[in-house]
């Protein structure tokens, strides 16, 4: 704060005890042009005007003019302007870095990422519905990601009958190894694509540790990719009107999914592939994307 100027320290203190230049302005009994001329560094307050502003902003005379802090609320407000100021540098920092691969608007990127004097969380759902996955991959490399979760309350328990919903968010360290489960938001099919791509190294990776390890009588769990292609495709929403949503279903099915049945014995769920289901879904997608290119030819 000492080696701020005068305007630049009025400004940050002003807007960290939430003053307005206008509120400002009015218990000063001058003009909101003034106030601005002040933080500009333009003019200075006469020392009746320093007086009022010090004590308008809770703040000692020596702190508004110098940055040094004699007073626990000086320390409390330094403390707290710290905070603000390393928020706008990861803020600008974040923002700068998205906007070098894609032209976002400013409220979308403030819905997009939560972001602390200590971190900066991009929201992972958010950011892979919104579809683009070169954006994806290079916040994928520089930055964690976050998940919001609502728990509801426990209204079996008379304490909690009138208690709300909370958030909870949960942090993925980058770089994250992108899961079909993470897709449900997106009718992309290049994040389908990505996601196949990354799990198919991770296969050739155990394979490959499998062959080492035979040598020495240990056998390597294999991923099973099938099971996880079909839950895939248990979680896409069938629309044949939406050739998105058809592109998807056709990409898992040609990479070995199938739709599944499910029945529970014993408190226990089992599968079973529904062959019928499976070529009828296969065979209707077909056949409306033939009929939908005869109409527009």
């Amino acid at each position: 704060m000492q080696t701020l100027s005068f305007g630049e320290r009025l400004s940050l203190i002003r807007n960290n005890k939430s003053f307005g230049k206008q509120t400002l302005a009015l218990e000063l009994g001058v003009s909101d042009k003034t106030i601005e001329r002040w933080e500009n560094n333009l003019s200075e307050p006469t020392l009746n005007e320093v007086k009022q502003l010090a004590k308008l902003l809770s703040v000692s005379i020596n702190f508004l003019l110098e940055g040094i802090a004699t007073s626990a609320e000086d320390n409390n407000t330094l403390t707290s302007i710290q905070k603000q100021k390393s928020i706008i540098h990861n803020r600008t920092e974040a923002y700068n870095f998205v906007n070098e691969i894609e032209n976002i608007d400013e409220a979308f990127f403030l819905e997009l990422f939560n972001i602390s004097e200590t971190q900066i969380l991009c929201n992972l759902e958010l950011i892979i519905k919104h579809g683009n996955l070169e954006l994806f991959k290079a916040i994928n490399e520089k930055y964690d990601f976050y998940i919001e979760t609502e728990i509801s309350p426990d209204v079996t328990c008379l304490s909690n009958a009138n208690a709300k919903s909370r958030k909870q968010i949960t942090t993925r360290k980058h770089p994250i190894i992108l899961e079909f489960r993470d897709l449900q938001n997106t009718t992309n099919i290049e994040f389908y694509k990505y996601a196949l791509e990354l799990l198919d190294t991770k296969i050739a990776k155990e394979i490959e540790e499998d062959k080492q390890r035979r040598a020495y009588g240990i056998r390597y769990n294999i991923t099973d990719k099938t099971p996880i292609l079909c839950s895939a495709l248990d979680n896409v929403y069938f629309d044949f009107e939406n050739d998105s949503v058809n592109n998807i279903i056709l990409f898992l099915l040609d990479n070995g999914a199938y739709i599944r049945q499910h029945y529970v014995d014993d408190g226990h769920t089992h599968h079973f592939k529904d062959t019928f289901m499976t070529n009828f879904v296969r065979s209707t997608i077909i056949n409306y994307n033939k009929l939908k290119s005869k109409i527009v030819t």
